[in-house]
């Protein structure tokens, strides 16, 4: 092939080195009209050529002085990803009409790709958008506002956070100040100051984690976290009954085990006591007893040999002793309590085969009722990623289901609702068109409404039917 012919500035890029190309179409009409596909992070995009290989162009050029798509007229809300090719097609009836997708876009052209045109969503003329029923996006969680009854936060894996106003009408993304924006885990709002917002962001690729504290609503942020170890936050929770100026908070992280602040995040100290050294490296929950601050349950993935299970401490985190007298799971995804009742727990695992003990860990959600030591299975199913108690209503159970990661046809059931305390269940689903759930949330203020996001086809947003 010769050079391809380039029509932006190079700035010293090497716009030459191109060489993965995924997708390739030929003009019906014209054999000697082809396009072709790049997924090169160096030059992505759609190249095309006329003369049959010859000399090709870049029909989808990069400005890198001015940092802008020259040919793309409307880039969308997602300004932050390459046009990396993932498929790319050509209409047999107008062979002038093409259409190329990323792992975020789908763009078209009408005219042979001189112009090109975003259509996966609507950007109003404030900055807000509006989806319009194409969604590929991860979703980490979502938490609605318990102040503000129509505002939502949307962590979202490669995206960071968005926030709406309007019950998940129109979105804004939030990232000003953030560190890790690119990813966002969870949000914490504060009730009694709800202007206070914590967000932990970072890197899914690798084990890296940052908190982020917003004073004005999430506009703006700044990083914190002076003493917290820089790993994935995998949950964060605020102690309601600690004064507003001097937040308690505790933090789940990656690799490092637990943490406290009890000045709103600024500053934390570890809570490991005399935790086993491999429990602190899966720690996947953090319970606060309302009734006494000081009594804590933590849970820690993996098997018994590797120090995993339910961890109990009565002085805020200085000493811990495992309370779980048996070991049904393994591989823990969620651990919850009655809001009515603070011994009886809740607990999402997922399926899990220890090669060396050549032993299966059971997956599906599993009750307590003395405060960890002993359990039933309430659910068989092999993966579950949430479970969540009705706070009005101890025998409504709601749980989500996922997949196996490296499964072509997922084996998700959605969401999975009890109306008698776990005897029995049935499918939640109307409307969601992805079953694979990465997370599910009850509203604050009608919890009778669900919040689930999805491992790949966004979020959505329902109501249990029959429910008040």
């Amino acid at each position: 092939m010769a050079p391809l012919q380039q029509r932006a500035p190079t700035t010293g890029q090497d716009l030459y080195r191109q060489s993965n190309y995924g997708e390739i179409v030929v003009d019906p009409t014209n054999a000697d009209v082809v396009y072709v596909g790049g997924r090169s992070w160096w030059d992505p995009g759609v190249f095309k050529t006329t003369n049959g290989g010859a000399s090709w162009e870049w029909v989808t050029p990069y400005d890198y002085d001015r940092k802008k798509w020259l040919t793309i007229l409307d880039y969308g809300w997602i300004t932050f990803w390459g046009p990396a090719v993932e498929c790319l097609a050509l209409s047999p009836a107008d062979p002038k009409r093409l259409y190329f997708g990323t792992s975020g876009h789908l763009f078209a052209s009408e005219d042979g790709g001189r112009t090109w045109q975003q259509r996966y969503c609507q950007v109003l003329a404030d900055g807000r958008f509006r989806g319009n029923g194409l969604e590929v996006t991860c979703v980490n969680d979502i938490v609605a506002d318990p102040v503000r009854p129509q505002r939502l936060y949307f962590c979202y894996a490669d995206i960071g956070l968005l926030i709406s106003d309007d019950g998940g009408k129109t979105f804004r993304r939030s990232y000003k100040g953030m560190k890790g924006e690119g990813n966002c885990f969870t949000v914490v709002v504060d009730p009694r100051a709800p202007q206070t917002l914590w967000a932990a962001t970072g890197q899914w690729a690798w084990n890296e984690g940052y908190l982020c504290r917003s004073e004005d609503g999430g506009n703006t942020w700044r990083v914190v976290g002076n003493g917290l170890f820089n790993g994935q936050i995998r949950r964060l929770v605020l102690d309601l009954s600690s004064p507003v100026r001097k937040r308690r908070l505790l933090a789940a992280v990656n690799g490092f085990g637990f943490f406290e602040s009890r000045d709103g995040g600024e500053n934390w100290q570890s809570i490991n006591g005399n935790l086993p050294s491999d429990a602190i490296k899966q720690p996947r929950g953090i319970l606060i007893d309302p009734n006494e601050p000081r009594h804590l349950l933590v849970a820690c993935a993996g098997t018994p040999e590797r120090g995993g299970g339910i961890y109990e401490s009565l002085d805020g985190g200085k000493t811990w002793r495992r309370v779980n007298r048996m070991a049904p799971f393994a591989d823990i995804q969620m651990l919850v309590a009655d809001p009515q009742n603070f011994p009886t727990l809740y607990l999402a695992a997922r399926e899990f085969y220890d090669h060396a003990a050549q032993r299966l860990y059971l997956g599906g959600v599993f009750k307590s009722q003395d405060g960890g030591e002993t359990w039933e299975r309430l659910l068989d199913f092999h993966f579950v990623s949430a479970i969540f108690v009705h706070p009005k209503n101890p025998q409504i159970l709601f749980a989500a289901t996922t997949d196996h990661p490296y499964h072509d046809h997922c084996i998700g059931e959605g969401v999975l609702v009890s109306k008698d305390g776990g005897k029995t269940w049935r499918k939640e689903n109307t409307g969601l068109t992805h079953l694979n759930i990465s997370c599910l949330r009850l509203h604050p203020r009608n919890p009778s409404v669900l919040l689930a996001g999805t491992g790949g086809n966004g979020a959505f947003i329902g109501k249990m039917v029959g429910s008040r």
